[in-house]
């Protein structure tokens, strides 16, 4: 084994386009050439056979095409952020209302004393 013909599972991965889980998959089925070096994989420096070719392009694709959960998980999200933004505006109204009620209260009580102590 000449080390020069040998590249990490990340090299591999991005030299190739091909997913680390897919390379850890198909190292667990013992389908790639590779060895163990210091707790690390590294796998042969050449590309796949044709069949693991075909069956990578097909999940790449796959990969690549945003699934139905996908796009429903963003319009969750869009719908989330404007709720969320909806509330923010509600609680800055409740606190504007809540700062005129204390201040309409302190203007009660003060007229209150003054009544009262015109009574005594």
């Amino acid at each position: 084994m000449q080390e020069a013909n040998w590249i990490s599972l990340m090299d591999y991965s991005n030299k190739y386009h091909v997913s680390m889980s897919t390379l850890r998959r198909r190292i667990k089925n013992r389908e790639l050439k590779y060895h163990l070096k210091t707790g690390k994989y590294y796998l042969s420096d050449e590309p796949m056979t044709n069949q693991q070719e075909e069956d990578l392009d097909n999940q790449v694709v796959f990969e690549k095409t945003p699934d139905n959960s996908d796009v429903y998980l963003q319009e969750l999200k869009k719908a989330y952020t404007m709720i969320l933004h909806e509330k923010e505006e509600q609680i800055q109204i409740l606190k504007e209302e809540i700062a005129d009620l204390k201040t309409l209260v302190s203007v009660l009580e003060s007229e209150n004393q003054r009544v009262n102590s015109q009574l005594r």
